[in-house]
């Protein structure tokens, strides 16, 4: 039978590699994505899962009608909200579970036909995969932005790898259309993904340079530009017939601007940039190794360094979570991989035992993420806490949960709404003081909506000090607390008086 395989796959590599790529796939979606996995089955209400849920309410409340930054606020782009959107209408979380195998899967497939082309010995590509694997673990969460671009990203990269090594002007025009794509995307997702087709771009520059192809610079830049403006002009036109072009314009990159400029100086920037640092100096010194072996060709391990570097500077300058570094995968762990098993090392013979040791880390840690879950939890990440607050989320009567903007949650993870299937009317409708704190009119405006005339009638209260600085007074004013209320982690009840 196992003889049969072999020949299968070798007749047929490619669908192979489809298989398998689906397989790693499903298996690191089911570990990985706190959000939607089944591993995980409530609607979980934590800071690990807070963009998640945010995003997914974002695709309810555009089924159910609202105008994307005009009903509802973000200072992301549409392309995740229609993402979201679309599992929304396929079924909630477990279809979104099943887009972002089938993203993943692209990923991956790319990334092992990356590594065909670098003939590096068996186990190098085993171990890239599980690199990939480790890094994806650890970064838990899933449903981010970078989640639904690094498809874009791992074929450009194939495509540029595969242009190098058969000197394919084809392959890099390829590379070229999707690097564009990419970009265009991410201006309409998350605007700073676009330091990898960035990156890819000004590779191009350096290989064209060096090797005196002008011409075809013109050409890729021509054609990079023909896929940048597919994704750009689909959705800004979308936008416009929507009747919310200038509101997108204002949250995405306004907005955005202003997120960036707040966040820009805390410790957890501190501590990503000082990782950064050491990951660039490793980065240096194994450049500088692999030049001293001539016959590598250079061009092959340049195109790595020069993206990974490129796209460190920028990290270094936005530095803060780790949800940014999803879309460098696929470079980090080939080019990791690339420098471990090439001539020089005489590591080449240990591939296959070495890809063991990611493999057994990202294990590890899958298997400590799902006992705490369902222990313990972490960082409010808990199957009971989430069950607790979704029991005190349905203790609400119906009726009113049932009704548009008659419950409101305020400093809240939008977890709460996905458990009550609640709309509500108003634009800021989650973390109200984290949004206060780089647009203060958040929190001046939801004040007025509290006090209003049509104020909710159920306010569901974030236990957090912000709440009571923000917004003590109007609701001391407005409110009363509802007695014999399920007491949960995550928010105080109050009606209004």
């Amino acid at each position: 039978m196992f003889r049969r395989l072999k020949t299968f796959a070798r007749k047929h590599r490619s669908l192979f590699t489809a298989v398998r790529s689906f397989l790693l796939s499903f298996v690191l979606v089911a570990l990985c994505s706190t959000s939607t996995s089944f591993l995980y089955p409530a609607i979980n209400s934590d800071s690990i899962n807070v963009d998640s849920n945010f995003f997914l309410y974002e695709g309810f409340l555009l089924v159910q009608g609202q105008t994307p930054y005009v009903d509802f606020y973000d200072h992301k782009g549409i392309y995740h909200v229609l993402i979201d959107a679309l599992a929304v209408l396929l079924g909630g979380r477990y279809a979104l579970f099943f887009i972002e195998v089938l993203f993943l899967a692209v990923t991956l497939f790319f990334l092992m036909k990356t590594m065909e082309l670098y003939s590096l010995p068996r186990g190098a590509t085993a171990f890239a995969l599980m690199v990939y694997a480790l890094l994806l673990s650890v970064m838990s969460g899933g449903n981010a932005e970078g989640e639904f671009l690094m498809p874009f990203i791992a074929v450009a990269q194939w495509a540029y790898t595969r242009g190098i090594v058969k000197n394919d002007r084809k392959s890099f025009f390829l590379g070229s259309f999707f690097l564009g794509f990419e970009m265009g995307l991410a201006l309409n997702s998350r605007p700073t993904d676009i330091m990898w087709g960035a990156a890819i771009a000004i590779y191009c520059i350096v290989y064209s340079a060096r090797h005196k192809k002008g011409l075809d610079l013109i050409y890729n830049g021509l054609i990079a530009v023909l896929g940048l403006a597919i994704p750009i002009v689909s959705l800004w036109s979308y936008a416009l017939v929507g009747g919310f072009f200038p509101e997108m314009i204002d949250a995405v990159y306004v907005g955005g601007f202003a997120y960036f400029r707040n966040e820009a100086d805390d410790w957890l920037s501190l501590a990503n940039r000082i990782g950064l640092l050491v990951a660039f100096l490793l980065l240096i010194l194994s450049y500088r190794f692999l030049r001293k072996d001539k016959a590598l060709n250079q061009d092959v391990y340049e195109f790595p360094f020069v993206s990974l570097a490129v796209a460190m500077i920028a990290y270094f300058a936005i530095a803060r979570y780790t949800t940014y570094y999803w879309t460098s995968l696929t470079f980090l762990s080939s080019y990791l991989a690339y420098f471990l098993f090439t001539r020089r090392w005489a590591l080449r013979k240990e591939a296959s035992r070495l890809c063991l040791i990611p493999a057994s880390l990202a294990l590890l840690w899958a298997i400590v993420l799902t006992s705490l879950y369902y222990t313990s939890g972490v960082l409010g990440f808990s199957y009971h806490e989430s069950r607790l607050i979704e029991e005190a989320v349905h203790a609400i009567p119906e009726k009113a949960r049932a009704e548009k903007g008659e419950v409101y949650a305020l400093n809240c993870n939008a977890a709460v709404y996905l458990m009550g299937d609640i709309e509500t009317d108003f634009p800021y409708f989650a973390n109200q003081s984290w949004w206060g704190l780089s647009r203060p009119e958040v929190v001046s405006k939801t004040n007025a909506y509290l006090a209003g005339v049509d104020r909710p009638l159920y306010l569901l209260a974030g236990k957090e000090e912000e709440t009571e600085k923000d917004f003590g007074k109007v609701i001391d004013a407005y409110y009363e607390r509802v007695p014999g209320q399920i007491e949960n982690p995550a928010f105080v009840l109050y009606i209004a008086s």
